[in-house]
């Protein structure tokens, strides 16, 4: 695999992510730092995750649920699932992203350091997550 760094203009754009438990929590908080034009749909939703204040939407996926969508993050623990997830996705030509699945994905998601208006992104074409955390953490302990 070969992942292209680039950063993505979100101004106007809307992110669905898929699933409640720890992936999508993840997701969550590192997409807050740039948007805050997101969707959870779950059928049942943490009341961890209720409390934050992007859109909620509490029932089964279902295909139609990706309309309108820039961005799609997969993060059920439904491996099945979330494949379905992403070739609905790429019949709507909406980007999507398999949660621990690169293979799967059309772009990952990097370790992000943030301040301010910078950002410094670390990944590693998807082999080594810890990696990237590790260079992350050591850009942000140099800054």
């Amino acid at each position: 695999m070969k992942f292209l760094p680039i950063g993505i203009n979100l101004r106007g754009q809307k992110i669905l992510i898929i699933g409640a438990g720890a992936a999508a929590a993840q997701k969550i908080r590192a997409l807050r730092k740039y948007t805050s034009a997101l969707t959870l749909l779950a059928p049942e939703i943490k009341p961890v995750l209720r409390r934050s204040k992007y859109r909620k939407i509490i029932k089964p996926y279902a295909a139609a649920d990706l309309t309108g969508y820039k961005l799609v993050y997969a993060c059920t623990d439904d491996r099945r699932l979330n494949q379905q997830i992403a070739r609905d996705a790429r019949r709507r030509r909406i980007l999507v992203n398999v949660c621990d699945d690169p293979q799967h994905s059309d772009f990952i998601s990097p370790a992000v350091y943030k301040k301010g208006f910078m950002s410094a992104a670390v990944f590693s074409d998807g082999r080594d997550v810890h990696k990237s955390l590790q260079w992350r953490d050591k850009i942000r302990s140099f800054l």
